[in-house]
């Protein structure tokens, strides 16, 4: 029998550890734009928010395709769901994150921003562009080097070379971009909260775009907000004045302008514990694809 572990299909970017915040008897609900009406459908958190092979490499070897998945982006959640626990434990809070904690949790508010079927669609679509565009330096050296028995022409070697190097391009600047030093350092530096909204008949959402953030992070009011449940939000803010702001906001008005966001910007799924808030979501989520996402064949909801 082999000893190669098995290898992941399901490659999630809303994360199951985030997801499972709204569960409520074990699914939540997923709120989609397939034609003209918005549909909301339950699922289990792990049925919900993944794309088939979303992050697999086929440049690389076989046993490594799907090293983002199951070693990058799994760390990634395992730090940031522990991280979570203790910003959520009433008695500790953010500011008892470890460093390496703290540091997960910015890693994964970076994963957010980039790990989506979209934003990775169009790092791929960059990179390929890249590599095309500096294809053509290598005709010369291609013909001074060729081996004798090799009958390919340059375009074959181009589209050979091709395959390979987009590949690997945009697996690495996809790694890169999420564990970036810079901005981690810049996000592990902002004032950390966490906000708890209590005696309220709505309920915060999230999406496949959950991250709300304010038009320049390093200025005096930048600030990051992410939903953590339907009662709870992460607030990043640069100043005590901005959180202060924040807090001043009437729940309701708070709840509505962070859903607004978080549905505005969505791609193609929004999450909430019921199907309550659907004319919400039907104002505001443009159509996307068609609500068709691919399963493995041994997948169930």
């Amino acid at each position: 029998m082999s000893s190669t572990p098995q290898q992941s299909r399901r490659h999630h970017y809303v994360p199951v550890f985030y997801l499972k915040r709204w569960e409520t008897g074990g699914r939540v609900c997923q709120y989609s734009r397939p034609h003209r009406q918005v549909v909301p459908r339950l699922k289990a958190p792990a049925a919900a928010g993944f794309e088939v092979d979303l992050y697999s490499v086929p440049g690389f070897p076989a046993e490594h395709r799907t090293m983002l998945e199951d070693h990058f982006l799994k760390q990634v959640d395992q730090i940031a769901s522990d991280a979570l626990e203790v910003m959520l434990d009433q008695s500790q809070g953010p500011a008892a994150l470890s460093p390496k904690l703290r540091d997960g949790w910015s890693r994964f508010i970076m994963s957010l921003h980039h790990r989506s079927p979209t934003r990775l669609a169009a790092l791929k679509e960059r990179c390929r562009q890249y590599v095309s565009a500096n294809m053509g330096q290598y005709r010369q050296l291609f013909h001074e080097m060729r081996a004798p028995d090799d009958t390919r022409s340059f375009d074959d070697f181009c589209d050979d070379i091709n395959r390979d190097a987009d590949n690997r391009l945009w697996a690495e600047v996809f790694r890169r971009a999420v564990d970036s030093q810079r901005v981690g350092d810049f996000l592990n530096r902002m004032n950390w909260h966490v906000v708890s909204i209590n005696g309220s008949d709505r309920s915060f959402l999230t999406s496949d775009h959950p991250l709300v953030t304010s038009n320049g992070l390093d200025r005096h009011d930048g600030h990051i907000v992410l939903p953590l449940g339907p009662s709870t939000l992460f607030v990043a803010t640069n100043t005590e004045e901005m959180l202060a702001q924040i807090r001043a906001w009437p729940i309701r008005a708070l709840q509505a302008r962070v859903n607004d966001v978080v549905v505005r910007q969505a791609s193609r799924f929004v999450y909430g514990q019921d199907d309550r808030q659907r004319r919400f979501v039907e104002n505001r989520l443009v159509a996307g694809q068609a609500d068709s996402t691919p399963q493995p064949s041994q997948a169930r909801d």
